[in-house]
């Protein structure tokens, strides 16, 4: 669903080329920029011509310092023998790219996209904002894993999520899972509910089911949500992060017997996921929490 490109830097040489990619790119759009090697800003910056002006140059250094939504991050190796190019093939196939975007291909592998040709008839240029997929698991924590892996703070938003329901604790530890980016790291995760009932018992409930489905190292906060009188309903299903977001459009928790067996999973554009998260997570949110935080030390 999200496509990560290597993009040699010597394609970026002129704001107009740069301008293009920004346009192109991002979680919105399907695909991402991977950030390989960790200094490719850099070696953005650093190859412009000594020619070009003060006030071009300026733009591009200013995208440069807002691109970051646009990246992804990888953990590659690198040959200092070779150049950009010999290197993101060398890459390419310890872990594929979607495809490797050059100025020229030398070696005629057939990952590599000219820049100059590249169109949305090319089948590798090609992706999709929106998926129909099963309410399994694995396949819906799949559909999600960048976002999830690269993201600082991830808010799953599912009004009826129950810490005792099956359908519901799968998905979640399945979730979890792609948080943890190989146990390096751990981002802070929320799940934002609707308060329904008994908060007490649902806290109790919390406390003693979810440790299991949590990986150990990571803390999960369950928040419970009351709507305003006169305000916005609790309903939608969501999973934001300080980055993107992306909508289910059934719900976080995997099918049970005799419900609708998939779900569309849509990628939101950056003003929809922006309003989305002042909505849900900002300091002055639509709604009102229900008591303090559900904190939750995994043991899985």
């Amino acid at each position: 669903m999200i496509k990560e490109y290597a993009l040699d830097p010597s394609l970026l040489r002129s704001w107009k080329d740069l301008r293009y990619f920004l346009e192109t790119m991002g979680v919105s759009r399907g695909r991402l920029i991977s950030r390989y090697p960790k200094r490719w800003k850099a070696l953005v910056y650093n190859g412009l011509s000594d020619e070009m002006g003060d006030t071009e140059r300026k733009r591009i250094e200013e995208a440069l310092n807002t691109i970051n939504d646009k990246l992804f991050p990888r953990r590659g190796g690198w040959n200092h023998e070779v150049g950009w190019l010999e290197n993101a093939e060398a890459e390419h196939a310890r872990a594929p790219f979607a495809g490797i975007l050059s100025s020229d291909n030398p070696r005629s592998n057939s990952s590599v996209l000219l820049g100059d040709e590249i169109s949305d008839s090319s089948a590798a240029w090609v992706a999709t904002t929106q998926i129909e997929i099963q309410r399994d698991p694995e396949l819906m924590a799949e559909a999600v894993a960048p976002l999830l892996r690269n993201s600082r703070e991830i808010f799953f938003v599912d009004p009826y999520f129950s810490p005792t329901t099956q359908r519901y604790t799968s998905t979640l530890a399945a979730f979890l899972l792609k948080t943890t980016r190989g146990g390096l790291d751990f981002p802070r995760v929320q799940y934002l509910c609707k308060a329904n009932g008994d908060s007490r018992f649902f806290s109790r409930n919390c406390m003693s089911e979810l440790p299991r489905f949590v990986p150990k190292g990571l803390d999960l906060e369950v928040v419970l949500l009351k709507e305003k009188l006169g305000g916005e309903k609790l309903h939608d299903r969501f999973i934001l992060t300080d980055r993107w977001g992306v909508q289910f459009s059934v719900g976080l928790d995997s099918h049970g017997p005799n419900e609708v067996t998939t779900t569309i999973v849509t990628l939101l554009t950056e003003d929809l996921w922006s309003t989305l998260y002042r909505k849900y997570v900002s300091e002055h949110p639509a709604f009102e929490r229900a008591g303090s935080p559900i904190r939750i030390r995994g043991t899985a």
